[in-house]
């Protein structure tokens, strides 16, 4: 957007973070700090290869408001940047950007030469990393949020990768990292494994068939099991059906065809005419052999298959009691083929493929060649009856495909017996929403499972681990160092080597006597690398462990906050990595739909920036909800925001700035002592808001106190505009600038060009946070019962359908002896002639119960003077109406010609319009502005 299309807020707001960066204000915070006490942050790191969008905005104004506190408040916030620079989000862009579809095609980028292949590809993905690094620098200064770009950690570089190795070595030695062929979260397409805490971070609502099988059972003609399976691809991999020893079964006869199934799930299974023919015991079906679906030969040549087993997974909540069992696809299946020596074979590639041994599908995708199982079981009578399943599945949290349960060999850290150390260091932590830390992360850490570990791809920290072919011995490497000192070739390890692949592919170790080892050849979950930041980082090194403050999103429970406390434990922490953290709901559009570039429903916060000022974004975000609640972003609710609360703040600035000089000779009123009690409440509030972490609560605190000073204070005070009313508002705006700096550190930094003094710090972001003293309690309360007693007179009004603007004779209040200065304040709001206090309200007038102690009563009964001098005040309106619409300033006089009112006297309008810098004049009028008065039509000209 061109200058001249972005609002004056936000090239004021740019003309603001020019100042700052030549006047170095962010440097100069940490500088007069130094030495303070410590507030630790830790930047959760994202990766620059997309533009930031507002859910990146919603977390760095958060991470933002906190530490510009904490340093207002003394301490001393560095703020260094991190950046997260590995992993299948650059992958999968990277393979998007050079038309390849799968591993397979990565390593064969160059024709032939794998290693070449995977080291293009890398350098491909190193660039992808930094392809948006100006639109996010850009984006992070534009927002306000204060970062120490230039010494960012960066979690590709040698000696960050080095640390990490050191940590993996520490595990290995302590027994934790081990290689394992179990059954896992597996992305066919993406060619690797993946973690559990991955796998939650993408379920999605799906839809699929889901089939009731029909295995003929041996030697018992026209006899069958009935298994229900909501994954007919796992079909042809099928090795036994499992009955659960403690159920009973039923041998049921339907339509001539006899079925064995569990008692209790029979008449949700069969149709309503099935007869029971006998009860079985689970023991009578163990060991009875069934022809197989789908002939599999290097399956069916294998000793104990296809027979029944029993199992301690199988119920019957659901299905039919009988489990089909595919032991290489399922983790229950898989742990009790293990246990039994049931056959363990493939009948799938790693790419999702069927293998050239089920000869019926061989080379279809499993999720495609669902149509053609369900149909060949038609064909072949094996086909009960389908159904529709509606269920949550999971998919790659990168590049959206539905995943598999493969068992492959895999690494793994066994991270279930470090349960109780994870819950006792989570117990120590503050979150917030505080429902999260016993809730969705609690809820998760009870059901912990080992990390897998390893990932079969190629743009990541390699898992630093050397296998000897023969013996399966492994050498853990720590160091760059370390690995040349091994290498049977040292050469390959130069002083400049880059510890990726195909780099440390190539190096071939030996150990003390020369048996030779070979790289693993996978990389670590990347997610690990932002969790061990503290430590590869250099933070824990210097001191600054654990981190007093993080945020980031709510799907970070199954990312970064877990493996920030997962790698904590690894490294013998007693206490955990943060001790505070704010846990943010996701950001949807107005119609509650997750943004994306699909829907075309992406909002661009600078473009947001340039319409309204980052600041109005920012405090839009902070009022909206509580943190952890999904947000739902509309525009015109921002539009209202802005208008509610900086806008109405710049009015009561350009109030303070016109008057202020030209105030006259005045004492403190009670309205000055409420406004000075009502600041320091509102300091109280918001410091102790701030200190429990709850941002929206102090938000919105200000937000309401800048209505009380625009609606209540200002307004009541304009017409005296005396030396302590503009003290007290000077003292209260230079307050609110300090307090604002936080929410808006733009605007308050106007604020603060404003009301500052010599003596003060030229930026508000130097100044201290403000202090909060004692403050007037009954003062407070005083106030509070004159603005209900005001409510309901103008409730009384408008019941009685007359205008502010027309005086009344008489307002009688029941219940309260009020000070003289407390009803005059009341008779100015109501444009009352008269207050009365009594015992009794009189007879025939409307009443209003202010409280269960006051009562008010409303005289609306008009005399010909009274509606003279309505009219006289709607005059005065409709004139200063067209002096703002005319651009007249205050003080600046203008001829006022107009025909002359019935019932007005040229006296009159003289000294009417003298009140509102005019001249009057009776003369035919031009009818440029024009209002209706009452049962009168005026019109005017101002020239």
């Amino acid at each position: 957007m061109d200058k001249q299309a972005k609002s004056q807020t936000a090239q004021r707001e740019e003309a603001t973070l020019a100042w700052w960066q030549q006047n170095q204000i962010f440097e100069r915070t940490i500088e007069q700090r130094q030495g303070a006490k410590p507030f630790i942050f830790y930047e959760g790191p994202p990766t620059a290869n997309a533009k930031a969008a507002l859910h990146h905005m919603l977390a760095r104004a958060y991470k933002d408001v906190v530490v510009r506190y904490k340093t207002m408040r003394g301490f001393e916030v560095k703020r260094r940047a991190g950046w997260d620079t590995h992993g299948l989000p650059v992958e999968v862009q990277v393979e998007k950007a050079l038309g390849l579809a799968n591993k397979k095609e990565i390593e064969n980028i160059v024709p032939g030469n794998r290693s070449a292949s995977i080291a293009k590809f890398n350098q491909v993905c190193r660039e992808n990393v930094w392809s948006h690094i100006k639109d996010w620098e850009y984006f992070t200064e534009r927002m306000g949020y204060w970062l120490d770009f230039s010494n960012a950690y960066i979690t590709y570089e040698r000696e960050y990768i080095e640390s990490l190795w050191r940590i993996i070595k520490k595990v290995y030695e302590d027994g934790r990292l081990v290689k394992s062929h179990k059954v896992v979260p597996y992305c066919p397409r993406c060619g690797t494994p993946l973690s559990s805490h991955e796998v939650a971070q993408e379920y999605q609502d799906v839809v699929d068939k889901t089939v009731y099988v029909k295995f003929p059972v041996t030697g018992e003609p026209n006899t069958y099991f009935l298994a229900w399976t909501t994954t007919p691809w796992t079909l042809p991999g099928n090795i036994a059906l499992a009955v659960g020893a403690e159920i009973d079964y039923v041998l049921a006869n339907q339509a001539g065809e006899q079925y064995y199934l569990a008692r209790d799930r029979a008449d949700k299974v069969l149709s309503s005419g099935y007869e029971i023919v006998r009860s079985v015991k689970a023991d009578e079906l163990v060991g009875k052999q069934y022809e197989p679906i789908f002939a599999v030969a290097k399956l069916a040549e294998q000793d104990k298959v296809y027979q029944v087993i029993a199992a301690p997974f199988v119920t019957t909540n659901e299905g039919t009691g009988i489990v089909h069992t595919a032991a290489m696809y399922g983790v229950e299946d898989y742990e009790e083929a293990v246990k039994q020596n049931l056959p363990r074979i493939h009948t799938v590639d790693e790419a999702g493929h069927f293998t050239a041994d089920v000869t019926d599908f061989a080379g279809q995708h499993v999720f495609e060649a669902t149509t053609g199982i369900i149909a060949a079981l038609k064909e072949t009578d094996r086909l009960f009856k389908q159904q529709d399943h509606k269920h949550s599945y999971p998919f790659c949290w990168r590049c959206k495909s539905k995943l598999i349960y493969y068992a492959k060999d895999s690494w793994f850290i066994t991270m279930s017996g470090l349960k109780e150390q994870l819950i006792a260091i989570n117990n120590q932590v503050n979150w917030v929403p505080d429902y999260i830390k016993t809730g969705r992360y609690g809820e998760w850490l009870q059901e912990l499972r080992d990390w897998s570990f390893s990932r079969d791809r190629f743009w990541g920290t390699p898992l630093p681990v050397w296998t000897n072919k023969e013996t399966g011995k492994h050498l853990v490497i720590d160091s760059v160092d370390e690995l040349r000192a091994k290498a049977v070739d040292p050469t390959l390890v130069p002083a400049d080597f880059d510890p990726h692949r195909p780099f440390v592919d190539a190096v071939v170790v030996q150990d003390d006597e020369g048996r030779e080892y070979h790289f693993e050849e996978v990389i670590c979950d990347v997610w690990f690398d932002s969790g061990a930041m503290p430590f590869a980082s250099g933070e824990d090194a210097a001191g600054r462990y654990p981190a007093d403050y993080i945020s980031e999103a709510i799907d970070q429970t199954r990312g970064w906050f877990y493996t920030l406390q997962a790698v904590a434990v690894l490294m013998d922490k007693q206490e955990p990595p943060y001790r505070n953290v704010i846990c943010l709901g996701h950001i949807n559009d107005e119609h509650g739909k997750k943004m994306s570039k699909s829907l075309g429903n992406i909002v661009d916060p600078i473009e947001l920036a340039d319409k309204y000022g980052m600041d109005a974004v920012r405090f839009y975000l902070y009022t909206i909800n509580q943190p952890g609640n999904t947000k739902r972003f509309v525009e015109k609710d921002l539009l209202t925001s802005y208008r509610k609360n900086q806008q109405i703040l710049e009015n009561v600035v350009s109030f303070y700035h016109t008057y202020a000089a030209t105030a006259s000779a005045g004492a403190p009123e009670l309205l000055d002592r409420w406004a000075e009690s009502r600041y320091h409440q509102l300091v109280t509030v918001v410091t102790q808001s701030m200190d429990d972490y709850d941002i929206t609560g102090a938000a919105r605190a200000i937000s309401d106190f800048i209505a009380d000073l625009s609606q209540w204070y200002v307004r009541r005070s304009r017409d005296r505009k005396t030396t302590a009313f503009f003290a007290t508002l000077k003292m209260i705006l230079n307050g609110l600038a300090r307090l604002m700096a936080p929410f808006t550190p733009f605007y308050a930094e106007t604020v603060w060009s404003e009301v500052r003094t010599e003596s003060e710090p030229e930026s508000v972001h130097l100044a201290d946070w403000s202090q909060s003293e004692k403050y007037d309690e009954a003062v407070l309360r005083q106030m509070t019962l004159i603005r209900e007693i005001v409510e309901g007179g103008h409730t009384l009004r408008q019941q009685a359908k007359l205008k502010v603007r027309q005086p009344l004779a008489r307002l009688t209040i029941k219940g309260e002896a009020l000070a003289e200065d407390d009803l005059l304040i009341i008779a100015a709001e109501l444009n009352i002639e008269q207050m009365v206090v009594a015992d009794t309200l009189p007879a025939g007038q409307p009443v209003f119960a202010v409280n269960q102690a006051v009562e008010i009563a409303l005289d609306t009964a008009l005399t010909d003077s009274l509606r003279q001098k309505g009219v006289e005040r709607e005059l005065i309106r409709a004139w200063q109406d067209a002096r703002r619409q005319f651009g007249l300033t205050p003080g600046q006089e203008a001829t006022l010609l107009m025909v002359l009112p019935a019932g007005f006297t040229p006296e009159l309008l003289a000294g009417l319009a003298k009140r509102v810098n005019l001249i009057w004049q009776e003369a035919t009028a031009t009818g440029t502005y024009e209002v209706k008065l009452a049962d009168q039509d005026i019109t005017f000209d101002l020239r």
